[in-house]
């Protein structure tokens, strides 16, 4: 089930855009999951601020 999305012009890094994404999430998830393009530390830093500060 897809809880979220941000669409992005070829300007903009996908990596850019995590913490937004996770700002539509409601609630706390288990996984996330992405392709290659997430793989990097932008992203590792956005979930773990995420986790420790969830949506209530």
């Amino acid at each position: 089930m897809i809880v979220a999305y941000h669409l992005t012009d070829k300007d903009t890094g996908d990596s850019d855009q995590v913490g937004d994404i996770l700002n539509q999430v409601d609630g706390v998830f288990g996984r996330l999951m992405a392709d290659g393009a997430y793989d990097g530390e932008p992203v590792y830093e956005a979930v773990k601020r995420y986790s420790h500060n969830p949506p209530t």
